[in-house]
């Protein structure tokens, strides 16, 4: 089993000399906002890697929601600055009410979306102790599709394993075209 250090090292980020580190006290306030403890995978990624950008092409992420495919752009997680923010709007948002759980024992890490903005969507780690870990996406378009949350991945390494570079994907007429 592949841990986060070893994953989070594999990622291409871009040289953002401007996002601010998560400083351990930061992370505390965060988790005593909440109410629950940050898992350990998040944890170290926000202690070691911050809000750091991926690269441009760097970070794909391959979704199959109700029968569609869709290849969303995560650019990484957002900059401690705008956390709170986008925290206190998660438990207002009424996108977020059929979450498993209290929806204010959610942590956002992001936000994934398509180029044509056919699929956008909140990323979400629970803190809840019944799903501990788990990465939700929540769509950010209200009535758009998902119009359920869906989980994403079992943890924030498994979900790390998700990004990927962006490739090159042939259609019928054999021309290449970037996935979108």
């Amino acid at each position: 089993m592949r841990t986060v250090q070893d994953i989070a090292g594999q990622l291409a980020f871009a040289d953002d000399a401007s996002s601010e580190a998560y400083p351990v006290e930061c992370i505390a306030e965060f988790e005593d906002m909440i109410g629950a403890p940050f898992p350990d995978d998040l944890r170290w990624y926000l202690e070691h890697f911050d809000a750091r950008k991926l690269c441009e092409g760097q970070r794909s992420l391959r979704l199959y929601l109700d029968g569609y495919h869709y290849v969303a752009d995560f650019e990484g997680l957002p900059d401690i600055t705008k956390t709170g923010k986008q925290y206190h709007q998660l438990c207002r948002f009424v996108m977020t009410e059929t979450l498993p759980y209290d929806r204010r024992c959610y942590f956002p890490v992001g936000r994934a979306m398509t180029a044509t903005m056919s699929l956008c969507l909140s990323l979400l780690v629970s803190l809840h102790p019944l799903n501990v870990g788990t990465v939700w996406g929540v769509s950010t378009l209200v009535g758009r599709h998902p119009l359920e949350p869906v989980l994403l991945a079992q943890d924030f390494t498994a979900f790390l394993q998700m990004i990927e570079p962006t490739r090159l994907q042939q259609v019928e007429d054999g021309v290449h075209h970037r996935a979108k």
